[in-house]
């Protein structure tokens, strides 16, 4: 297993054959393959797990930027707003993956799935695994969640985040917490839009 920070980049212009909407043929790295959740940027794509899945969250779409084009482990990214959607897209093994959201409704966070090769809604639920559920609060406080509830039986709490917080960024910082074993995202399901 390779570790170390993964390969990021951000750019403010995109490609005039993405905005045109042709493939670009990159070079790819099997995402299975490599250590893509080193990724480390405040802005940029962040790596989670939910389920036993392998995800890249990527940052939300404003309308006040400039799209943007983020690229890591041989997938590139395309983040921005298009005809009053909020659009994601992820060019992975030579095709685009899309997803969209209305531009005048509710902020949404979204992670990529290279396995299923699709996007998914992250909620603002994260599941984390502890070693003392006594001391649920300590947690529910580092994570700057406004509540939690432990599960002792199952072997893991909910904790409720702000909807502002990334919950990839959060769970990442909870990694290193005494008290904290494991920490995922929880995703809302797969959207199924028409294209």
């Amino acid at each position: 297993m390779r570790t170390g920070t993964g390969l990021l980049c951000l750019a403010v212009l995109m490609s005039a054959d993405a905005l045109a909407g042709e493939e670009v043929t990159e070079p790819q790295v099997g995402f299975e393959d490599t250590d893509a959740f080193a990724l480390q940027a405040d802005d940029g794509v962040l790596a989670a797990r939910s389920d036993d899945r392998r995800l890249l969250v990527v940052p939300m779409a404003d309308e006040t930027m400039p799209p943007r084009v983020i690229a890591g482990d041989g997938i590139r990214f395309e983040v921005g707003v298009e005809n009053g959607f909020r659009v994601y897209r992820a060019w992975y093994q030579g095709r685009a993956h899309t997803t969209r959201a209305p531009v005048d409704g509710p902020q949404r966070r979204f992670a990529f799935d290279p396995k299923h090769k699709r996007f998914d809604e992250v909620t603002s639920t994260l599941r984390v695994r502890l070693t003392d559920f006594d001391r649920l609060d300590e947690v529910i406080d580092a994570a700057g969640a406004s509540d939690g509830k432990g599960y002792p039986a199952l072997g893991w709490a909910l904790l409720r985040l702000p909807a502002e917080a990334n919950p990839a960024a959060v769970a990442r910082e909870l990694s290193e917490h005494e008290l904290v074993t494991g920490a995922e995202i929880v995703l809302r399901g797969p959207r199924r839009l028409p294209q």
